[in-house]
């Protein structure tokens, strides 16, 4: 990285990473520079979707940029948003998502007479996806000039969706470089099996 803030401190933002934080892990093992000290995992898979703990984490997020910039720290964003709902493996075993209609169609769901528990995961992941570009976004209006990676299988329907698109635009246009695809043959937390991402 380049620029102003090249050689600023780090101050590493890790949405839905639960337990494992990579950035931690990366840095006991001498992968990542030692500036890197400043750890806020703000949201994990079980904290609730609901407009209460949204404000909450929102407002928590906007203390952390703020401190961020107090201390001329260069911000480091990780959303690992869950991608079981939107895999294409799911979709042969039983799901309202297509490519038409990546979001979830209820109609077809009726037609297809899936369980209401599983209409009801599909609804949490868009719900999920769409608040972590929530974030983002906040975090690219504080920050243009911040490193903002978005991680899931290179497969998955969630890249498919039209909300996400939308939503990365959104970014990309408060950003003062775009963000841009990278693929690898791993997933970022690790499986038995490689997994492109």
């Amino acid at each position: 990285r380049t620029g102003k803030n090249a050689n600023s401190d780090i101050m590493y933002i890790g949405l839905f990473e639960g337990k494992c934080m990579l950035a931690l892990a990366y840095i006991k093992s001498g992968v990542l520079p030692k500036n890197v000290h400043l750890f806020d995992t703000i949201l994990s898979p079980s904290d609730k979707i609901d407009p209460d703990n949204k404000t909450l984490i929102k407002t928590r997020l906007d203390d952390i940029l703020k401190k961020a910039r107090e201390q001329n720290l260069r911000i480091v964003v990780f959303a690992g948003i869950p991608c079981t709902s939107f895999t294409l493996l799911k979709q042969s075993s039983g799901s309202s998502r297509s490519m038409e209609k990546p979001e979830g169609d209820d109609e077809v769901a009726a037609m297809m007479n899936l369980p209401q528990e599983e209409r009801n995961k599909e609804k949490l992941a868009n719900r999920v996806a769409a608040f972590t570009l929530e974030l983002l976004l906040q975090v690219a209006t504080f920050f243009p000039d911040a490193d903002i990676s978005i991680e899931n299988g290179s497969t998955t329907l969630l890249w498919a969706c039209g909300f996400f698109k939308e939503g990365i635009a959104k970014i990309n246009n408060k950003l003062s470089t775009d963000m841009r695809s990278v693929r690898v043959d791993q997933c970022a937390f690790g499986t038995a099996t490689k997994k492109q991402t």
